[in-house]
Order: structure tokens, then sequence, then C-alpha cells
């Protein structure tokens, strides 16, 4: 299992280490709130929702977890996905962007319904759909017009970053639990686990009332309105075939800029940069997949391969800086016993990166 883990600051003992999301994500920015521009008007089929989405008749707006299913007609109206017959490479790259951001709604209001039912792993998949769709967001972002997009990558982050602390501490548990060895004292093991494991219920009640509330509930019905007429600029007449490679290119070239300048004794936060950068060509190959076919799905798989090797190594980073918190927390309390116990956890799981950070250079220059 694989934290979405970055550099961050302790709270109450724990690292939340996901990135911090842009400053003006503070107040609720999504424009279902504000008077929306012409590309975003709610077209009058999608003012109340469609029979069968478990929505009550009386009810005015969905839920987050209630995506209004009659997005795709309404798409089909406004132009999004009329291009089926032409095939993937005809799709025009402003079809593509309303299939991206309606697809991220179903997703994430998937997810959302999924917290509503308490299903495990459900505020992970919350995170997940937020990053896919901020990574199609920016991947897409010189096809969008106006500042729609950028509006969105901002709730998007602040929704991610909300539910980052419960997902942390939910892989830094297990991965601690799976290093203990019997050298270790019973007793303080219990200890660590204990607090790792009250700080996740609270961090996991916390991001299930934002994931709940209304601000969501207001970005869910925005990507929904959104999919439907997105306003798109110029680079929206040509076809995927033609603009998707350049997409992808790019986003592997800039991934590469950064690996290339990995060394084994590089700084944590540069090797969590070419992560984060991998991630994105992940994604950015996955949405082209259905235009370029096994191109595009061999550089996923690549790109998975390399998220799946450097996520392990910021999963023992993220651990290491969550039981050195704990252990600045027992020094503090003259508790010196369970500081050496933390702080043997902690050294066990930075010499983890060692092979890690091996086995990435020499995958990354072979391939």
């Amino acid at each position: 299992m694989t934290a979405d883990a970055g550099a961050g600051t302790p709270t109450a003992g724990v690292m939340t280490t996901d990135a911090a999301p842009d400053p003006s994500a503070a107040e609720p920015t999504s424009a279902a709130a504000a008077q929306p521009s012409a590309g975003e008007v709610v077209p009058e089929a999608a003012a109340e929702p469609p029979a069968g989405d478990g929505v009550s008749g009386v009810a005015a707006e969905p839920s987050a977890g209630e995506v209004v299913s009659g997005v795709a007609a309404e798409s089909s109206a406004a132009g999004v996905v009329t291009a089926e017959a032409r095939g993937g490479g005809g799709l025009l790259a402003g079809e593509l962007v309303g299939r991206a951001v309606e697809k991220g709604a179903r997703r994430l209001g998937k997810a959302v319904r999924m917290v509503e039912r308490g299903e495990d792993d459900a505020i992970h998949q919350v995170r997940v759909s937020c990053r896919r769709l901020r990574s199609d967001l920016k991947l897409f972002r010189k096809v969008i017009a106006g500042d729609w997009g950028e509006r969105l990558r901002v709730e998007l982050a602040w929704l991610a970053n909300s539910c980052g602390e419960a997902r942390d501490l939910e892989v830094i548990a297990e991965l601690v639990r799976e290093g203990v060895t019997g050298e270790d004292d019973a007793e303080h093991v219990a200890t660590i686990l204990g607090t790792l494991t009250t700080g996740l219920g609270r961090a996991s009640a916390q991001s299930a009332e934002v994931v709940l509330g209304e601000r969501t509930a207001l970005l869910v019905r925005e990507l929904t309105v959104v999919a439907a007429a997105p306003e798109l600029s110029g680079l929206a007449e040509k076809t995927s075939a033609e603009l998707l490679p350049k997409l992808l290119k790019a986003a592997r070239r800039k991934f590469d800029s950064s690996a290339e300048l990995l060394k084994p004794w590089s700084p944590d936060d540069d090797w969590h940069e070419v992560r984060l950068l991998a991630k994105r060509v992940r994604y950015a190959a996955d949405t082209s997949a259905s235009v370029l076919g096994d191109e595009a799905r061999d550089i996923a798989v690549q790109a998975a391969r390399f998220q799946e090797l450097l996520g392990q190594h910021q999963d023992h980073c993220a651990a290491a800086d969550a039981l050195t918190a704990l252990a600045k927390d027992a020094a503090a309390q003259s508790d010196a016993e369970l500081s050496f116990t933390l702080g043997r956890l902690t050294e066990r799981h930075r010499a983890a990166r060692k092979p890690l950070r091996e086995e990435f250079l020499s995958q990354y220059h072979r391939d």
C-alpha cells in the first residue's frame, strides 16, 4: 500500500504529508457558488436529479454523492461526446476535456457515496479521484479558456488535502506494524500503534465531515455543470490525435528532466517531486490511451512502475518523519525508553530508502 505523502509538518505528533494546496483554497471558491460564466450555465434538464439515482424527489440540489446522471445527454447536446463515430483519433480535444471532467465528476461522486456508506478505502478513493482530475485539468490547461480549470484544481487540492492526514496515518500505522521485529519492546510498540490509531480515528472523522459537507457537494455539482459545456480555447478544435502526443511528451519531458538529476544521496523532497511527476505521466498516459492506443498504455505501465517504487520510498519517509515527531514527544515527557524504541523504528524506515532508490535508478536508466 502506498501513501500519497509529501513533506509536511507534524500535527499532534504525526506528520501530515500531502503538499499544501494553494492558499486561495482556504475559503470556498467553487464557481457553483458564484455567477456562472457562459460556459458554466446550468442546463434546465440538470435542475432536478433524474429518477433512480437515490435522490429524494423534493431535493433541489444533488448531494456530492449524487452526481447528475444526465450529464452524458447534456454533454452530447453541447458537443462533448458527439465524436464517437469518428473513433478515438478523430475526437476533438475539446470533446476529450468534457469527457475527462464528466468522468472525474462521476468518479468523485462514487467515492463520496463510499464515504457515506462507511466503506473501507473510501477516503483514499476520494483523494485518488481528486488527483486524477487535477492531473487532467493540468494536462489540458491550454485547451481550457478562462479560469475555471484552475479554480477547480484549487478546490480539488483542498478536498484531497482535507483527507490527507487520515490516509497518511492509515499507511504509516500499517508500515510500522509490518516493520516491527522481535527485538522491539512489545509494550512500546503497542503504545506507538495506539497513538497512531487514535490519531487515525480523529482524522478519519474530520475527513468524512469535509467530504460530506456542502463545499464538496458544490464542487461535484460544478464539475457536473462544467462537463456539459466547458469554456474552451481555440485548441479545442484540434483533433485529439494531433494534440495528445504533444501534451504527453511535455509531461514525460518534465519527469525526465527531474529524474535525471536524482542521485542516491538526493534529499527526500527531490525524490518526492519525481514521484509526483511520474504520477502525472501515468495519468496523462491513461487519459491518452483511448486515442493513442498501445503507445500510451506502455508509457502508463512504465510510469506506474516508477510511481510504485517511489511511492514505497515516500511511505518510509513519511513513517520516519511521524516516528521522529513521536520520539520528540516522548523525550519531552522524559520517557527515554519509549524514545529509544521510536528511534530504532525510525532508523529502520530510513534505511529502507536505500534499496528503493537503487532499484528506481537502475530501472530508470535501463529503460
